[in-house]
């Protein structure tokens, strides 16, 4: 098979949930001998720019266009004029997998992207992103871009062969959002790199190194610091949880708009020697803030699709709590109902982080017991190879590829009767 990708996102130093996702569906595929080519941004590469080879992957880069619309259009038909056309006169494709839906709605203009078969990425709605992003700003002044955002979206989703979220929560939310049926949606949850995510062989070593201040409960959370993360409220839980357990230390990971409101918070609240905000951590420093945690919080209180952060962290051993929100309980029910909490609430995150402190940090072979299940637990239900493996299949019959090609012939001529 020959695959082309299109997204919004870049595909270098992925940082983002749905830049890794692109990242590991395009470098798992191409791993497992599929040509794969990808039309990506960049922020620094002219639009039009030679096609790149990166790691087996054919990429060809557009640059990073401005936030107005005529910027926009002009790098988008540079693409189009420049490299697409002239690549589509060379190269055949047996599928479409786009993530996220502008820049491929523009590029269906050309006829020969509007032929082949489609696999969409459902991340999340695009026009209630916006609106969570925007929630200071007024009704009148978000109604013409959510409208217009809705319909992008969903043109790009009518038009799909197979629809791919990464949660049941997020399948229910296309089938609500844009009337999409049932059986045209495929649930294929993300996943951890679990030879990256892994156990610390010495985790006081670790928390030393990192910074983490000694004989603490050390909590963390990595999230863009943005409103609908509930950050502020998990801060506010913390004045509650030092009553309980004045040792309790919260390391807040990420950069966002919301990020001089949550320091403004800990200072009101007191809790200055409590909470600290890293900033920015780099992806490769995660691995070791995961694996250094005692317990790490998700404490969204909207539009959690699917958390790699909470799989990540399972790999490395880490338990972690969650509020009932978006697709958070499908991961952590199973593992423990005890994992999550009542609510969004500030006081039912508290109440949460202070029963699991209470039943399974204070007795030691417990936390190590629970450490191991934990990992098992990520490596069994949520590796990438698995993701890729369904991926492929999904693939594979949008494409109309050989079945012979595939390795489990009997389980496709099945599905191709139904």
């Amino acid at each position: 098979m020959k695959i082309l990708f299109i997204s919004d996102v870049s595909l270098e130093q992925p940082a983002s949930g749905s830049e890794q996702v692109l990242f590991h569906q395009t470098n798992g595929l191409a791993g497992s001998g599929v040509a794969v080519w990808a039309v990506t941004r960049r922020i620094d590469a002219e639009c039009g720019g030679p096609t790149e080879n990166l790691g087996g992957l054919s990429v060809i880069h557009y640059h990073n266009y401005s936030n107005r619309l005529p910027g926009f259009i002009a790098v988008m038909i540079r693409l189009i004029s420049d490299r697409l056309s002239k690549i589509f006169a060379t190269e055949r494709f047996d599928a479409i997998v786009a993530h996220q839906p502008l820049v491929f709605s523009f590029l269906c203009w050309l006829r020969s992207i509007r032929k082949l078969p489609l696999v969409y990425i459902f991340h999340s709605p695009w026009h209630e992103e916006y609106l969570l992003n925007n929630e200071r700003r007024s009704n009148a002044v978000l109604l013409i871009p959510t409208i217009i955002r809705k319909h992008i979206e969903r043109y790009c989703v009518k038009r799909a062969d197979q629809v791919i979220v990464l949660s049941e929560y997020m399948k229910h939310r296309v089938m609500r959002t844009h009337a999409v049926k049932a059986e045209n949606i495929v649930v294929n949850p993300g996943g951890a790199d679990t030879q990256r995510f892994k156990w610390a062989p010495n985790r006081e070593k670790l928390k030393s190194q990192l910074g983490f201040p000694p004989n603490k409960v050390h909590l963390l959370t990595v999230r863009n610091l943005e409103q609908r993360m509930g950050l502020d409220r998990l801060i506010r839980g913390m004045t509650r949880i030092k009553k309980a357990y004045p040792q309790t230390y919260l390391i807040i990971g990420g950069n966002g708009s919301e990020r001089q409101r949550l320091e403004d918070l800990v200072r009101q609240r007191g809790l200055e020697q409590d909470v600290r905000l890293t900033g920015f951590i780099p992806p490769e420093r995660l691995p070791d803030y995961y694996a250094a945690a005692d317990f790490f919080v998700m404490p969204t209180r909207r539009l959690e699709g699917f958390g790699l952060v909470t799989v990540e962290s399972l790999s490395c051993g880490t338990p972690v709590l969650g509020t009932p929100v978006g697709g958070t309980p499908e991961i952590l029910k199973p593992l423990s109902p005890d994992f999550i909490f009542q609510d969004n609430t500030p006081q039912a995150l508290a109440d949460g982080i202070i029963y699991n402190i209470q039943n399974y940090f204070e007795d030691k072979d417990v936390y190590v017991a629970l450490r191991g299940r934990c990992r098992s637990y990520a490596v069994d239900k949520y590796s990438w190879d698995r993701h890729i493996r369904l991926l492929t299949e999904v693939l594979h019959r949008c494409s109309g590829a050989e079945q012979a090609s595939i390795s489990n012939a009997d389980h496709f001529e099945h599905q191709g009767n139904h």
